[in-house]
């Protein structure tokens, strides 16, 4: 959250360089924290609308599937993994 509540663009990109994971997280959680805000409270409800639109996303992309009991299974596996929540 520290590299996305600096001012500008440039600042963020060198200290995301430095960081081991993905940058795409980084890069929307600036441009989230531009939009509505750099408190801790938004960088935590960035995360939690990610969390529960990966939900809806599992579920949309399970339509293919012929069982609906899997289809709902899978959405609740979905919802519980801890790399959803974490």
């Amino acid at each position: 959250i520290t590299a996305s509540m600096q001012n500008s663009f440039v600042d963020t990109w060198f200290i995301i360089m430095d960081d081991p994971h993905p940058p795409l997280y980084q890069i929307l959680l600036f441009i989230w924290f531009k939009v509505v805000g750099a408190t801790p409270v938004n960088g935590r409800l960035f995360s939690v609308l990610i969390g529960v639109l990966s939900i809806f996303v599992a579920y949309y992309n399970s339509r293919n599937r012929e069982n609906p009991v899997r289809r709902v299974v899978f959405t609740v596996l979905v919802s519980f993994s801890s790399g959803g929540i974490y």
